[in-house]
Order: structure tokens, then sequence, then C-alpha cells
């Protein structure tokens, strides 16, 4: 009897039983129902590519088959988290990713904030304000330029105008290392009008240094600020991934990554923080880490050696592409 024919999953009964094909079906479906993310979980979740958000709900019920609650769960390539977190609703889980953009994603996936969102957001703006102003009194024109574009009609002539004024370097050189007491400012110098706008940088770059200076490096209130800011630098990329910049060779072009880039970074992060502060923590990861899979395969089986039962969850890459292409902007 197929009970779900998209995943394979079958029973075998010894009479063609109605019930019994009623009643596996209902079965299948009540146990995939544990797996779903909520709305508030599914908002946490940045859409990359190759996240399982969409699956959690079978690799939940796949998990749920063959393990008893409370089983030791490696989840060795975590990606954005989103099955690490449905799964520590059953099992203790250890989460994974070699990329340190995904592992800060995934350990954020267990935190949320408790009573101190409104004044750490007071704390943010102020310190997020004073190295935007800065950066503004370097960039004015390039700024004002970018939002007459914006603001603009989309046609031909804009559109050769647009790409002769993303050519230019908004700040030169671009390898320029600022010295101590000088703005954030790598986002400007690396990525303006190429995966994000003049203004989308000057944001990120703002909100870098603030959570450096309200926070301390490494807390879970850091990782949560890192992880949505991550969030609202994915959100307001120019094109579908990172892995090379969008091409502006026609109008149709030009008006679609125009509109990417009127969207605000630091809207996007505190609506993720928001979103944060909804979300209840998942208390059954035990431990999230940034290394090679065989590494944390190694410390996976050294940690839960007396453990009678133990699981690996691997999601590996889906294709030869080198997935740094896909990441070097949310790593940097």
């Amino acid at each position: 009897v197929v009970i779900d024919a998209e995943c394979g999953l079958a029973a075998v009964a010894d009479k063609a039983d109605e019930t019994f094909v009623t009643g596996a079906g209902q079965l299948w479906n009540r146990i995939k129902s544990g797996g779903t993310l909520t709305a508030i979980e599914a908002t946490t979740v940045p859409k990359l590519y190759g996240s399982k958000a969409r699956l959690t709900d079978f690799i939940w019920a796949a998990a749920s088959a063959i393990l008893p609650d409370g089983a030791a769960l490696l989840d060795a390539m975590a990606g954005t988290g989103a099955v690490t977190r449905v799964l520590s609703r059953r099992f203790d889980v250890s989460a994974n990713d070699a990329n340190r953009y995904a592992a800060i994603l995934t350990r954020a996936q267990t935190l949320s904030f408790e009573d101190e969102g409104r004044a750490l957001r007071t704390r943010l703006r102020a310190a997020a304000d004073e190295n935007a102003d800065r950066l503004r009194d370097l960039t004015q024109d390039a700024v004002l330029e970018e939002e007459g574009f914006l603001n603009d009609e989309f046609n031909e002539e804009n559109r050769v105008r647009y790409v002769e004024f993303c050519a230019k370097p908004v700040l030169f050189p671009q390898d320029y290392r600022p010295r101590r007491g000088e703005p954030y400012q790598l986002c400007l110098r690396g990525y303006a009008n190429i995966y994000l706008g003049v203004t989308q940088c000057i944001d990120a770059d703002s909100i870098r240094k603030a959570i450096d200076a309200e926070t301390i490096k490494g807390s879970d209130v850091w990782t949560l600020c890192i992880a949505a800011l991550l969030a609202a630098v994915n959100v307001c990329n120019s094109g579908p991934h990172f892995a090379q910049p969008r091409n502006l060779k026609s109008v149709v072009a030009f008006k679609h990554v125009a509109e990417r880039r009127a969207r605000s970074v630091r809207f996007e992060f505190e609506r993720m923080l928001d979103h944060f502060a909804q979300r209840p923590s998942s208390r059954h990861v035990v431990a999230t880490s940034s290394d090679n899979w065989a590494l944390a395969l190694q410390t996976f089986a050294k940690n839960t050696a007396s453990s009678p039962e133990r699981a690996i969850y691997i999601d590996p890459p889906y294709s030869k592409l080198q997935y740094s292409r896909y990441y070097h902007v949310l790593n940097t």
C-alpha cells in the first residue's frame, strides 16, 4: 500500500484491508505534521539555495520512524538550521556546518531573546547611526546619485547611465584597511553596486559596527544579531544568489536590481530581530560547531559513546559547483 508516493513510502499487509490502508495513511500524515515549521519559525529561516525548510515534515517523520525519543542525532551539514530545529523537538541534536555563516544561523535556531530586545535595538540604532553618518560624509555624491536612479523611470537611457554609475568604485582602493577609529566600511568598499546598493552597504557596515560595539562577541545576543544581519543582507541581495553579480543588460534587469536595492537592510534587520523575539528557543540542541564534517563526526561519536541509539542526518551539496561561490558574501 503506497502511503506517500513522493518519497516512496509504502506499508505491507497480508490482505487488502481498507481500514489498514486508510489508517496507515492517516498515521503517516499525523507523524509528518509534527515536523512542520510554525509560521514564526518559517520567517526566521533565510531563503537560501538548498534549504530544507519545505521538507522538514518528511525528514522529521523519517527520523521518527526509526529512532526513539531522546536519541542522539548529528546534523552534519546543517545549513540554515531548519532541520536541526525541527529534529530537536524529539531528539538530542548536535549540529555542524563548515560554513561559518551557516553555523551561526544554526546556533541562532537554538536561541531566543529574553526581555532586552527593545533596549538593545535602541543601543544598536545609536551606534549604527554614528557609523552611517560618517560613511555618508564620505559618499554623499554616490548616495544622492543612487537615490535618483532608484526613484526615476526605468528606461534604456537611465539603464546605460546606471551601468556607468555602477562601474565606478564608491570608495577606492577597495582593499583599503581602515585604521583604528575609522568607520566600518568593508561592505561599502567591496560590494557596493555589485551585490548590494550603496545605501544598503552603508547600513550593513553600520549594523555590523553596532553589533560589535553593543554586544559581546560569541554571546547569545551577538549570535542572534549576526544571524539577523545575514538574513537582512540575503533579502536585499541584488540577485537570486551571490554566485555572481546580476547583469544589467536589459531594462527589465535594471528594474529588478533597482527594486532590490531600494529595500532597506536596516528595516529587514530589525524585522528579523522581532521574529527572533517572538520565537521560542529550542532546548534540545546539545552542541553546534563549524568543523569539517569528518571532524564533526569524530566529535559526535566521542561525545555520544554511551548513547544506546545514535544517528546521522547528512544533507550534502547537491551539485558539483563550489558552494563558496554562493555564500562568500555571507561568510565575509
